[in-house]
């Protein structure tokens, strides 16, 4: 989770709210990386025009 912000931060990106609270969930162990992935994919489809 820190190597995700820190990158981040040195692009010069900062995570939203949502982003920072989905990161909390795994870091609480309330989902495994791979349930935090296949949301994240989930939602990119969703997001993405077609």
């Amino acid at each position: 989770m820190a190597e995700v912000i820190g990158c981040q931060a040195l692009e010069g990106v900062r995570p939203s709210s949502t982003h920072l609270a989905e990161l909390q969930r795994y870091a609480d162990g309330l989902v495994s990386l791979d349930e935090l992935m296949t949301e994240l994919i989930v939602c990119i489809q969703q997001c993405s025009p077609r």
